[in-house]
This record gives C-alpha cells, sequence and structure tokens, in this order.
C-alpha cells in the first residue's frame, strides 16, 4: 500500500516539478523557479514531520490529516498503535488471568525475570515463604531463600 502511495506521490512531484519549471523557463527564471519548488516542498516535508511529532509526544490524540504518502504513513502508525493497544490489552487480561489462577493455589508461586528478581509472588509466597510486597519485588530470589540447595536449583 504505501509503495503505491510513494509512486504517485512522486508523480505528483515530478508534474508539479515540470510545471514549475516549465513557467520559470517561459519567463526566464529557472533558477528561482527550482528554489521556489524546493522551499513550498521543504516546507510542506517540514510540516508534516512536526505534525508527526506532535501526534506521536501526544499533544494530539488523532493522527493528524494530510495528503498523499504522509496521509498514509499516518494511518499506518495509526494502525500500528490500535493493534499495540489491543496486545496490551489481551497481555493485561492474561496476567490477571494468571495471578487469579495463582491465587487460589495453596503452593507457593513466583514469577522471576531473566536474572531471577522476583517479579511477583502470590498469597502463598507471602505466607510460606516470608516475602513482603512491595520490598522484595525486583530482589534476586536467592538473596532471600537462602536454602543451599535452592540456590543450586
Amino acid at each position: 500500500m504505501l509503495g503505491r502511495s510513494w509512486k504517485r506521490h512522486l508523480v505528483r512531484i515530478g508534474l508539479a516539478a515540470a510545471v514549475i519549471l516549465a513557467i520559470g523557463a517561459w519567463f526566464d527564471q529557472l533558477l528561482a523557479a527550482a528554489l521556489f519548488m524546493v522551499v513550498v516542498y521543504a516546507a510542506w516535508l517540514l510540516r508534516n514531520m512536526s505534525r508527526l511529532y506532535r501526534w506521536l509526544d501526544g499533544e494530539e490524540p488523532e493522527p493528524p490529516e494530510s495528503v498523499g504518502v504522509w496521509s498514509e504513513i499516518f494511518e499506518s502508525i495509526h494502525r500500528l498503535q490500535k493493534r499495540s493497544r489491543e496486545q496490551h490489552e489481551q497481555n493485561e487480561q492474561i496476567i490477571r488471568e494468571f495471578r487469579g489462577m495463582t491465587d487460589a493455589f495453596p503452593d507457593s508461586t513466583l514469577v522471576l525475570d531473566q536474572n531471577d528478581a522476583i517479579t511477583w509472588f502470590n498469597e502463598a509466597a507471602r505466607r510460606l515463604l516470608g516475602l513482603r510486597s512491595p520490598e522484595d519485588i525486583g530482589q534476586p530470589v536467592t538473596n532471600l531463600l537462602r536454602d543451599p540447595d535452592f540456590a543450586n536449583w
């Protein structure tokens, strides 16, 4: 989709450039016409980049309106953001379900990160292992449970 927009964009720029350069040549001002064309195009690009930045920075809630390739860019980013939000909501729901299930377990359940630091534990872990929240969150599990057999495991 974006590939076709780029082709249309380049065709429009080419046609506009041909018209502007023809007018410049007609008035024997070819260099001035070329400079005018570059300045107008650069201003359009800067305006759209500024709008994109403000939107991504959170100043604008909806994607900016534009024409041509910029419209496609704004819409593509908007779709990616929407998919990301939906995925985040699904992940949050899975985490809530996981926590609900493990809270019902009589056994201790710990969630560790790649460095063996505790990121979450259930109520049974609080009772049976003496863990405290939030103090123990982020601590390496081997710092809190000092049993050598556990550390070797």
